[in-house]
């Protein structure tokens, strides 16, 4: 039984997410996923903004912030610490981003001014067109043409 490519995308797509979510901590290129999951870098972006809503630079950003946001909840470590560990260099950068994300400053969450959970909004909240993705399967062609 063949898969379609509708069920094949979403499982690059599952195992994208998860490679993600475990290697947040180190840097991660596009051309790297694009090698380890076999599909061009143009496909590879396309494909997970379609199934996602968001392109792989957010994704990762969101992934790392999240991350970011709990260290400050539950570590006794400083923000500055938090920016450097997730990869922000200057931490203010940091600062900007995790105020965008979470409508809270890092400071706040360390000083347990914030909630121990915040709901991540977009990164970026451009106007977006929705996208409404078909698959279509080509018919078969015989060799004879």
């Amino acid at each position: 039984m063949n898969k379609s490519p509708h069920n094949h995308y979403g499982e690059i797509i599952n195992k994208l997410s998860q490679y993600i979510y475990d290697y947040f901590d180190r840097p991660i290129t596009l051309t790297e996923l694009s090698e380890k999951f076999e599909v061009s870098k143009y496909h590879l972006n396309r494909m997970f903004f379609a199934y996602m809503g968001m392109n792989l630079g957010e994704f990762i950003q969101r992934r790392r912030l999240e991350y970011a946001y709990s260290v400050l909840v539950r570590q006794n470590i400083s923000v500055i610490e938090v920016a450097l560990e997730v990869g922000y260099e200057p931490p203010a950068a940091f600062s900007r981003t995790f105020n965008r994300l979470f409508d809270v400053e890092p400071n706040q969450v360390k000083q347990k001014k914030a909630p121990d959970f915040a709901l991540a909004k977009l990164i970026k909240q451009p106007e977006r067109q929705s996208i409404e993705g078909q698959i279509v399967e080509r018919p078969e062609t015989s060799s004879d043409e």
